[in-house]
């Protein structure tokens, strides 16, 4: 579920229903969260799989919190519940994006 909510907004479910989607594009979607240890390397092992999936013709992309941090996140520090706080955004992106038939790879 999203984290937060707008009252007077219903959101638009689209024409097609996921496994529609999924099997007119012959596979679905997933989002993989890294979980660690501050500078432990999410990142970057993030990269390297989602490089691997496109080479592969996997739809795929690194929701990295740094990235978001630029835009979604830009009013967050670093304290620990900023770091919390920062979660809400990319877990949010990541189920909205579900439906898709990409891999979504969420370090966090």
């Amino acid at each position: 579920m999203l984290s937060k909510r707008s009252p007077d907004v219903t959101p638009n479910a689209g024409e097609l229903t996921r496994k529609e989607r999924w099997l007119a594009l012959g596979y679905g979607g997933a989002t993989v969260w890294l979980t660690g240890l501050p500078a432990a390397g999410k990142s970057t092992i993030g990269a390297g799989v989602e490089k691997r999936l496109v080479a592969r013709g996997r739809p795929s992309y690194l929701l990295d919190g740094d990235t978001l941090r630029h835009g979604l996140n830009g009013d967050l520090g670093f304290s620990r519940p900023a770091r919390s706080e920062e979660r809400s955004p990319a877990a949010d992106m990541s189920q909205a994006c579900s439906p898709m038939t990409s891999l979504h790879l969420a370090p966090s």
